[in-house]
């Protein structure tokens, strides 16, 4: 089997310092561990490998799967943590489930500094997938910013105001409409409360792209 077979021989993963990184591996002849959690609901073939790293700072993790060249094997990719903030896990009863991804759907999550996290990779059990296959996973760091999600919506104050923004490194929450119906993906929220019935017009005038506007009550 794989030296990363086993959740308590996971490969660590040296991300200190680093945006942007990746790590390889395989699950040929991997095997599923007693007591190992069924990683995508039961959809997975049972053939996993584990990696893990220590998060050095807060920050936004999207976890890339696309491969060099085409490969038939369709991995899930589950990332966990301990339970009630603890910093390590010692076994699968410590483990909770932070994303579930696979390749049309990677892995995006925030990740809190001083936390480790663990990476299992299984197979699709689905007839027309190779059970296993070559693992390819791209990681990339982002810095956590301001009212990327909705309930961290920056307040706006007054009657007349003009604000300047960037939407690099947003992202959508799993929930989230499609805003103005474009399914869009890197939003950022504000919220504004007037001081009496109005008729107000909002724009984005003068930004570097074409955005979406959405406004709700």
């Amino acid at each position: 089997p794989p030296p990363n077979d086993n959740f308590a021989a996971a490969e660590v993963i040296n991300s200190e310092s680093q945006q942007a990184y990746s790590v390889y591996g395989t699950t040929h002849g991997a095997t599923k561990e007693t007591g190992e959690p069924a990683h995508y609901n039961g959809w997975e073939v049972g053939k996993s490998i584990w990696f893990k790293w220590a998060q050095q700072e807060d920050a936004l993790i999207h976890i890339n799967l696309e491969s060099d060249s085409y490969q038939p094997y369709q991995p899930y990719v589950v990332v966990y943590r301990a339970k009630n903030g603890v910093p390590t896990a010692a076994d699968f009863d410590d483990l909770e489930v932070v994303f579930r991804g696979y390749n049309y759907y990677p892995p995006k999550f925030s990740a809190i500094a001083g936390i480790t996290y663990y990476v299992a990779v299984d197979g699709d059990d689905y007839y027309y997938y190779p059970p296993t296959g070559p693992v390819q996973l791209h990681f990339a760091q982002y810095p956590i910013t301001i009212n990327d999600n909705f309930s961290d919506a920056a307040v706006i104050t007054g009657n007349s105001v003009e604000l300047t923004a960037t939407n690099l490194y947003a992202d959508k929450e799993s929930s989230e409409p499609d805003h103005a119906g474009n399914r869009g993906g890197k939003s950022r929220w504000w919220k504004w409360m007037p001081d009496s019935n109005c008729t107000v017009r909002i724009d984005t005038q003068g930004s570097t792209f074409d955005t979406l506007l959405g406004v709700y009550t």
